[in-house]
């Protein structure tokens, strides 16, 4: 289970991470942009990542199991963004949620805010949906986001998660 559901919520972010977009830039499905990045698209560099789960429930499980799978530590990763992929902002993003079988339902980032909700085919029968909210800069971003997974077709049968996802430009690659 664990690992099915860290993917899903690494795309989720990973497809709202910053460089979003630019002032007044909301939309409903991302598309590739011509031209260069927005104003607040990502500096080219290092990044560390940190991904922490907050709260999950699995139908079934004793809620500390199901917290216990996951840790209170979380996990942090780095990274290297490369200039070129800096420059495209959303349209590296909107790349990597479409190759997820993702689709948004809504996308709205201005002024270092973002919003969004995504929704994915994880499996056959199995949806995603999350729900994501955070700030966002051209040297890192904080997103929460809050994922349910149905399998069922009845609400409250599936899997919840939510989580934090926290990106930090340390320096040069």
């Amino acid at each position: 289970m664990r690992r099915r559901a860290i993917p899903v919520v690494l795309l989720a972010a990973l497809a709202l991470l910053p460089g979003c977009g630019g002032q007044d830039s909301e939309r409903k499905a991302p598309a590739a942009e011509a031209g260069p990045g927005p104003s607040d698209a990502p500096l080219p560099g290092r990044y560390r990542t940190r991904v922490r789960v907050t709260a999950v429930a699995i139908p079934g499980m004793d809620p500390r199991q199901a917290a216990a799978m996951f840790g209170t530590q979380g996990h942090a990763s780095e990274s290297c963004l490369a200039a070129d992929d800096a420059a495209r902002g959303l349209q590296r993003f909107a790349a990597l949620a479409e190759r997820g079988r993702c689709r948004y339902e809504s996308f709205a980032a201005s002024n270092g805010k973002v919003e969004g909700v995504m929704v994915c085919a994880v499996a056959k029968g199995v949806t995603a949906r999350s729900k994501v909210t955070g700030t966002y800069s051209s040297t890192g971003s904080v997103l929460k986001i809050s994922e349910e997974t149905d399998a069922s077709g009845r609400p409250g049968d599936g899997m919840r998660m939510d989580s934090e996802i926290a990106s930090e430009r340390i320096g040069d690659c």
